[in-house]
C-alpha cells in the first residue's frame, strides 16, 4: 500500500507539470456535505466530500499560484482527484481532441517513477473507453477512462478536458482497478459541483 500511495503522489506531481492557474478572489458556498478545496488564486471552485483529505500544494511565496488543486479519499484509500488548468499560449492545439493527444504524450515523463524494489520504470497506458461527450462546470467536455501500469502498479484514470478560449482544463481521477468503481459516485459529484469564475454560460 505505501508503494501504491508514493506512486500516486508521484502521478498527482507529473500531471500537474503541464499546468498553471489563476483567477479572482470571489467565494463560493460549498454544496450540503462538501468543502472547498480550490484556493483563491484557482480560476475555478472545486469541492470535495467532508470526508476527503485536501492535497492541495500551499506555497509560502504568494505571488507563487497553485499550479493544482488535489484531493484523496483517505489515509487508507490513495484513491485521488486533481484539476488543472493549462494556457496554451502560443495555440498550440485547436481542440481538447488535439491536447488529449499531447497528454497521452506526458506518459513519458512516468518512466521517471522507478519501483523501489525492483527499480523498473517502464510505464504503459490503454484507453477503454471511447471519448464521451459532457459538461464540465458550464463548458463542453470530454471523458476518457483508461488503465496504465507505472513503475510495476496497476491503475485506472479518468480524464475529463473542457476548453475556454486559450486554457485547458484537465480533471483526472486516479485509483487502483479493484477499487475504482467504488469512489466513482462521489467523482461524479465533484464534476458536477465544478464552477469556473470567469466564464460565461455555454
Amino acid at each position: 500500500m505505501k508503494k501504491v500511495i508514493a506512486l500516486m503522489l508521484a502521478l498527482i506531481t507529473l500531471i500537474s507539470l503541464a499546468g498553471c492557474s489563476k483567477g479572482s478572489d470571489d467565494e463560493a458556498k460549498a454544496p450540503y456535505g462538501m468543502k472547498l478545496a480550490s484556493g483563491k488564486e484557482s480560476e475555478f471552485y472545486l469541492y470535495i466530500p467532508d470526508s476527503w483529505i485536501n492535497t492541495t500544494p500551499v506555497y509560502t511565496d504568494k505571488k507563487i499560484p497553485s499550479i493544482t488543486v488535489s484531493a484523496r479519499v483517505s489515509d487508507s484509500d490513495p484513491s485521488n482527484i486533481s484539476l488543472v488548468g493549462f494556457v496554451d499560449g502560443n495555440r498550440e492545439y485547436d481542440s481538447i481532441e488535439d491536447y488529449w493527444e499531447h497528454t497521452k504524450s506526458v506518459s513519458k515523463y512516468f518512466d521517471d517513477v522507478k519501483d523501489e524494489e525492483s527499480g523498473e520504470t517502464k510505464s504503459s497506458f490503454e484507453l477503454i473507453t471511447k471519448a464521451k461527450a459532457m459538461t464540465m462546470g458550464n463548458l463542453a467536455a470530454k471523458k476518457y477512462e483508461y488503465t496504465g501500469t507505472v513503475a510495476g502498479s496497476e491503475f485506472k484514470f479518468m480524464q475529463v478536458i473542457a476548453k475556454d478560449k486559450d486554457v485547458f482544463y484537465t480533471f483526472t481521477y486516479t485509483s487502483t482497478p479493484d477499487i475504482y468503481s467504488k469512489n466513482e459516485s462521489a467523482v461524479e459529484t465533484i464534476l458536477k459541483n465544478i464552477k469556473f469564475k470567469n466564464v460565461d454560460k455555454k
